[in-house]
């Protein structure tokens, strides 16, 4: 046995002893069983803050196992890991083609909601895998894993790549890592001392943090760079100490992504910045005769607070050629060393309890907004437009939230529910640009716009109703599609209702409701077959947030009589 593998074959004895269950392996192949079934639960150790106790239910390797060893959903980094592990006890071999190409038809199967002849390792995680694949937030890892340090190969990766583009299409879901021996034996290596220290940290302009005269840290400008080299080097072991863990592409992480590559000159004056404890702080003597610049190490260091901009900066600089040049963040950075020991835990906490402003909050300053309010007033209709409030009785109050949805996804354009689709944030970025302006403007009326919002919220318990009683591509479509569902039944009510002249009578809400119920089944079954004509390969949740498909499928849909209402339900054909 190669002497690495040998080293790390003990480790995983180490972690998982009496924790793999083996009672569907003959004896004989028990010890190999249990070494690639560690593996991969050790895959999702590297990925995770997870402890072996957290992850043991997550093996589905066995018969019908669709080529994936095991099964992961971190509800709080928002990531479902899928993991295919090798074996090699010579620490010779890696992943086969055709181990691949199994690998890559599971992961197919899992993503169209397909468990027809899985396992029941797979059944008992169902319900976890069925919650990721329908979260709008949730990513895709898949990990393939194996104990030598043979390249995986071309073939492999082009063929692996391929599906992972084409499941993308052009807004990341899922991606791909190769991990091998090598990568395996310095994480195991490194787990055996989770301290990170952070050496020969330059900061400029710089300032000291002073409690009862004493020195308890320092504060300045950090080059973006370091911190994505930090992100490279120890990933979410960055976050030891923090309540919670880089999320990925969410509206907050994309804004952060969009002024680094636009305006990295003021990030700096954007952000705020990022806090760091540690054990113990030093400081170097270079650079002790002013506060230009001063170098600090760090002992035991975690970031407490600013895991998503830590996050972005870090895969977004792994994903350009270029560095990105002057941009600075603002770091603090804390000894622990001469603070009580609950200070650590209190600074996290209160950190990270303060509130978030996101890009809805600045409608309080369009002047319509107010407007708005006051003629749903007239109406006898309470609108809340500024965060905080709580709608107790929706008959007769809706939200800014309520509006954009229902407003934004009845517009002709049915790019805009794409965009609610994607990422709801963007509507709010520019209130004096589209598509915000299409939706809060003067032609809509507030019988229009209340119209609209009780079609969608008769829309979402009906759409709802259906989920809980359908599964596999039925429910993935109703689920990644309901933006433009709503913006089907809305554009065919306000033909036959002519939303904007009156608002709608209680007869009419009930047979708007017989009509969504009946018609809805029929519909998603057409968007079924059109998905499996035109975008076989594509996971829904990306076909209804790209524009261009969702207009597509729209107009496929219209080209059918499955959009046209009986006279006998009272309206028009």
């Amino acid at each position: 046995m190669n002497i690495q593998v040998n080293r790390v074959a003990g480790k995983l004895k180490e972690l998982f002893a009496d924790k793999i269950d083996l009672s569907d392996v003959q004896e004989n192949d028990e010890e190999i069983s249990f070494l690639s079934r560690s593996l991969a639960l050790y895959g999702i150790l590297m990925k995770t803050e997870s402890s072996p106790e957290d992850i043991t239910d997550s093996i589905t390797d066995g018969f019908h196992d669709y080529g994936i060893d095991a099964v992961y959903c971190d509800d709080d980094q928002k990531v479902m890991y899928l993991v295919q592990s090798k074996w090699s006890s010579e620490g010779k071999h890696s992943i086969s083609q055709g181990d691949t190409s199994s690998f890559i038809q599971g992961i197919g199967k899992i993503l169209s909601n397909d468990f027809e002849g899985v396992n029941d390792k797979f059944n008992h995680l169902k319900t976890s895998i069925e919650n990721a694949i329908s979260s709008t937030d949730y990513r895709i890892k898949a990990i393939i894993i194996y104990t030598s340090n043979q390249a995986f190969s071309n073939e492999c990766s082009e063929v692996m790549q391929k599906f992972i583009d084409d499941v993308n299409d052009g807004i990341e879901i899922i991606s791909f890592e190769v991990v091998k021996l090598k990568d395996v034996y310095q994480s195991l290596a490194d787990k055996t001392n989770l301290s990170i220290s952070l050496d020969n940290i330059c900061l400029q302009d710089y300032g000291v943090l002073e409690q009862n005269e004493n020195e308890i840290g320092y504060y300045g400008k950090l080059s973006v760079g370091t911190i994505a080299e930090w992100w490279i080097q120890h990933g979410t072991a960055l976050f030891s100490k923090n309540i919670r863990y880089y999320k990925g592409n969410t509206e907050v992480n994309s804004g952060i992504k969009t002024v680094l590559l636009n305006e990295p000159e003021n990030f700096l004056l954007y952000n705020n910045g990022i806090k760091i404890v540690a054990d113990k702080i030093s400081k170097a003597p270079i650079g002790a005769n002013g506060r230009k610049f001063g170098m600090f190490s760090l002992e035991n260091a975690s970031i407490v607070n600013g895991a998503q901009t830590t996050g972005t900066i870090g895969e977004l600089i792994k994903s350009i050629e270029n560095s990105i040049e002057n941009a600075f963040i603002l770091v603090q950075i804390i000894s622990l060393e001469s603070l009580s020991e609950d200070m650590n835990d209190k600074i996290t906490k209160y950190s990270n309890t303060q509130n978030r402003i996101e890009n809805k909050d600045f409608v309080s300053l369009d002047p319509f907004q107010k407007k708005l309010q006051q003629d749903f007033s007239m109406d006898g209709i309470e609108y809340y437009y500024k965060s905080g409030y709580e709608i107790k009785n929706t008959d007769n109050s809706c939200s800014v939230d309520d509006v954009a949805i229902a407003v934004g996804c009845g517009l002709t354009d049915v790019s805009v529910a794409a965009t609610i689709k994607n990422n709801y944030g963007k509507i709010f970025e520019k209130i004096n640009k589209s598509p915000y302006t299409d939706i809060f403007c003067t032609k809509n009326n507030t019988s229009y716009i209340w119209n609209c919002v009780q079609i969608y919220r008769i829309f979402e318990e009906a759409n709802v109703s259906y989920q809980k009683n359908n599964s596999s591509l039925r429910r993935l479509i109703s689920v990644h599609g309901n933006r433009l569902l709503l913006h089907t039944f809305i554009n065919i009510f306000n033909e036959s209702f002519s939303l904007s002249s009156n608002f709608l009578s209680e007869d009419d809400l009930n047979q708007i409701k017989q009509i969504i119920m009946s018609k809805l089944p029929s519909i998603i079954e057409e968007l079924i077959r059109i998905k499996l004509d035109k975008f076989p390969d594509a996971y829904p949740a990306n076909i209804f947030k790209n524009g261009n498909r969702c207009n597509q499928m729209f107009e496929d849909l219209k080209s059918t009589n499955v959009l046209s209402i009986t006279s006998e339900q009272g309206v028009l054909v």
